[in-house]
């Protein structure tokens, strides 16, 4: 799935259905916080493109895979743009996230040889050794026993 800032997509907004259950001041934003799979999940009944709001803020989220991908490689058509992006790139700086065309290209080219398959295939042995080492100090925590009875209220 994929986020556009609604502002970089107005020629589309009169034909874009808004997800339901939207909440006044807050939008979309509890059941993105609460249950965000799910709800990113239950968009792709409604569209390939759906209206959700992040409190005040429309956003476009795209649920087809054909059209993210689109979106995704056609920087000259779908430039990163608008008041999401210049609120993140506020907070992060100008980073992979927020940059656009050029310095976004060499960021890119820069990351990706840490997502070949070989790369990751190395940090999955990585990442359960780390999670091996977790497990004692979990079955340890006061609160592990009623997780696991599925008592005390814990997921």
């Amino acid at each position: 799935m994929q986020f556009l800032d609604a502002e970089t997509s107005r020629a589309a907004q009169a034909h874009v259905p808004t997800a339901p259950a939207r909440w006044p001041l807050l939008g979309h934003s509890w059941p993105l916080l609460t249950r965000p799979r799910d709800f990113l999940l239950s968009l792709e009944k409604i569209g390939s493109l759906v209206r959700v709001y992040i409190g005040q803020m429309p956003m476009v989220v795209i649920t087809d895979p054909e059209l993210t991908r689109q979106v995704l490689h056609d920087s000259a058509t779908f430039d990163k743009g608008g008041s999401l992006y210049e609120k993140l790139s506020e907070l992060t700086g100008n980073g992979l996230l927020t940059s656009q065309s050029e310095p976004h290209k060499r960021q890119r080219r820069l990351v990706q040889p840490a997502f070949k398959k070989s790369s990751i295939k190395d940090y999955s042995s990585v990442m359960a050794g780390v999670a091996e080492g977790a497990l004692p100090q979990h079955r340890d925590h006061p609160h592990a026993a009623a997780r696991s009875s599925g008592a005390g209220g814990g997921p």
